[in-house]
């Protein structure tokens, strides 16, 4: 069971993301929607801390237009690798003492969630298209449309031209 199996063609989003919600608390997922004005400032973070500067004005073009389908082509490429899912969760900080992780959805209308992700499982996370966020340890994660995993550390790239 994914949360993405909530979702169907011709649904409002809005819907989808009751039913998702719903289903992922009903399997102990501690999960709390931000407000639009906190989404919108969380974005523009991760836009300036993971997107790389000379992209932006183009990436938030795209993202109005298309949402986060094609985000991997605008991330840092300095310290964005492809990875497996596997211990994908575990990459963004430890588990259990970890503030909640901010989610971004890939359609750019809904608000962000807050997630605790000791309560949740690699393969959920794994199977649902959006980004996930510690801005505390710098990482990203980034599961694509076609189920591919990328993982950018800023702390990788200590001689970024970025910084």
């Amino acid at each position: 069971m994914t949360p993405r199996s909530a979702a169907r063609p011709g649904l409002d989003p809005r819907i989808a993301r009751r039913h998702e919600l719903a289903r992922l608390r009903a399997l102990g997922v501690e999960i709390t929607e931000i407000s639009r004005a906190r989404t919108r400032a969380m974005f523009e973070r991760f836009a300036r801390e993971f997107i790389a500067p000379e992209h932006s004005a183009r990436f938030f073009e795209d993202v109005r237009r298309r949402g986060l389908d094609d985000l991997q082509r605008w991330m840092r490429h300095d310290c964005t690798l492809r990875t497996i899912a596997q211990g994908c969760l575990a990459w963004l900080g430890p588990r259990e003492n970890l503030d909640p992780c901010v989610r971004f959805e890939k359609s750019a209308d809904l608000p962000a969630l807050e997630i605790a992700l000791a309560t949740m499982d690699e393969t959920w996370a794994a199977s649902w298209p959006g980004v996930f966020v510690n801005f505390d340890a710098g990482r990203a994660l980034v599961i694509t449309v076609d189920y591919e995993v990328l993982r950018c550390d800023r702390g990788a790239a200590r001689t970024s031209p970025y910084r």
